[in-house]
Parts: structure tokens; C-alpha cells; sequence
């Protein structure tokens, strides 16, 4: 039986004083390579810092 594998990062608002949300990606374990881990990441903080800008 196979699992799932998840990666979270927070969003912080504009003003950098408040976690708002989280963004997260999930997969089926499989998939998931452990040299791809950096790339997932720098993916999802970018993602996150751009919705959190927007967020008062």
C-alpha cells in the first residue's frame, strides 16, 4: 500500500505579521523523489510569498 507525501510552507500577509493561510502540494509517495525536495519547496514559498503580498 502506498502512502502520500505533503510539503507545506505558510502565507504571511503583506505586512509580515500574520500567517493567513498555508499553501500545500501532495502526491502519492511514489512519485516523490528526495533530490526534488529543494525544488518543491522554492516552488510553494515563492507561490506563497506572491498570495501573501496581495493580502493586507
Amino acid at each position: 500500500m502506498q502512502g502520500a507525501i505533503g510539503i507545506s510552507v505558510p502565507i504571511i500577509n503583506a505586512s509580515n505579521d500574520a500567517t493567513v493561510a498555508v499553501l500545500s502540494v501532495f502526491m502519492a509517495e511514489m512519485n516523490f523523489k528526495e533530490n526534488q525536495l529543494d525544488y518543491y519547496l522554492q516552488k510553494l514559498k515563492n507561490n506563497a510569498q506572491n498570495i501573501g503580498n496581495s493580502i493586507l
